[in-house]
């Protein structure tokens, strides 16, 4: 919790990634009481290269309980500066 959650040295990374145009995809679990709620999303806000996206009756076991909606993410997964935006994406 503290190294992961509370240490905030990952926007560091992010921030790294961002300028050397490197896409991040963080994909969850909309049924996934662990997360906060919003936080990818405002991410996917503030860094150019990061989307966001959410299976809607996934929950914390993503990606065991959906590979092949993982799959699909793999195969659509954004390779430019500026990734298109995958509000929802259905396997």
């Amino acid at each position: 919790m503290d190294s992961v959650v509370l240490d905030s040295g990952w926007n560091t990374a992010l921030s790294t990634l961002a300028a050397d145009r490197v896409p991040v995809m963080f994909a969850a679990g909309e049924q996934d009481p662990v997360p906060v709620t919003g936080r990818t999303a405002q991410l996917a806000e503030e860094y150019p290269t990061v989307t966001s996206v959410s299976h809607p009756t996934a929950d914390h076991d993503l990606p065991l309980a959906e590979p092949a909606w993982c799959r699909l993410l793999l195969d659509i997964a954004p390779t430019q500066e500026r990734p298109h935006r995958l509000e929802s994406v259905r396997g």
